[in-house]
């Protein structure tokens, strides 16, 4: 793991508990569609007249820099939770929720994803008006009792709040 890029952007008192990337299983679709690509592309190859090839080889081309950015965007995505936020990096996005904020968090997996152990995470804001789906976590159930117990060790840490001035006059002896 690639510790000096997060270290860059928590604060001193901050420590990372947990970084991840989307689990490898989001890259099966492209690894799908590049063997059916092969495999049509060769049998096309072999029977097509002369002139098809050079246009064949263009769309085989252009399928390759379509499946490496989705390579590119799977390697610069990560889910960094630390002891006051969770932080997705998604390129040049960087899309922060401070654990104080985190109301709830819930894990959905369909039978596929189950049997590879990988699921989505829906973590809701405070506000209940916008929510964080994070993709491909692996083990969600892990992930989601870890952001919950950083959240209420947090909470717990946290100063009561500001109550104002007390007046001498208001003391009841």
């Amino acid at each position: 793991m690639d510790r000096r890029r997060p270290a860059r952007r928590i604060a001193t008192d901050e420590q990372v508990l947990d970084r991840f990337r989307p689990h490898w299983s989001a890259l099966l679709p492209a690894l799908l569609w590049a063997m059916v690509l092969a495999v049509a592309a060769g049998a096309t190859l072999a029977v097509a007249p002369l002139g098809w090839q050079p246009t064949l080889l263009g769309a085989a081309g252009l399928w390759l820099l379509a499946a490496g950015r989705n390579l590119l965007r799977w390697l610069r995505r990560r889910v960094v939770l630390t002891t006051h936020r969770l932080r997705v990096d998604r390129g040049r996005q960087h899309p922060e929720l401070p654990l104080e904020l985190v109301a709830d968090a819930w894990y959905e997996q369909r039978l596929r994803d189950r049997l590879i152990g990988v699921g989505d995470v829906v973590v809701l804001r405070g506000d209940g008006l916008s929510a964080l789906r994070l993709a491909d976590v692996p083990d969600p159930a892990g992930f989601t009792g870890q952001l919950f117990a950083a959240r209420d060790e947090r909470l717990a840490r946290r100063p009561p709040p500001f109550q104002g001035p007390v007046d001498p006059a208001d003391r009841t002896a």
